[in-house]
């Protein structure tokens, strides 16, 4: 029962970052979170002439969770994460 509250607690907050971000983004992507600490790992696809609209957003959500979670981004970054890619494998002949 704790586990599952915990899941929808993090789900939540990570929803609510998000939508702190939708305003200013073109998309963004979920990608996998690693280990139990981390609750929101997301790619987020910005105008370059929007950065520091975003410096702004990520030390406002800093503010507002401060002493309770840590953010951290890199960029700019390739856009590799805003591209699906499926490969399927064929029959090859001998």
């Amino acid at each position: 029962m704790v586990e599952n509250a915990l899941k929808i607690k993090k789900e939540k907050e990570a929803e609510e970052i998000l939508l702190a971000f939708k305003k200013s983004v073109f998309e963004y992507r979920q990608n996998k979170t690693k280990g139990d600490a981390m609750f929101l790992n997301t790619a987020l696809l910005i105008n370059s002439e929007r950065e520091k609209e975003i410096d702004s957003i990520v030390a406002d959500l800093g503010e507002k969770y401060k002493g309770r979670t840590d953010f951290t981004y890199t960029g700019p970054l390739p856009v590799y994460n805003f591209i699906n890619l499926k490969i399927f494998p064929e029959r090859w002949e001998m």
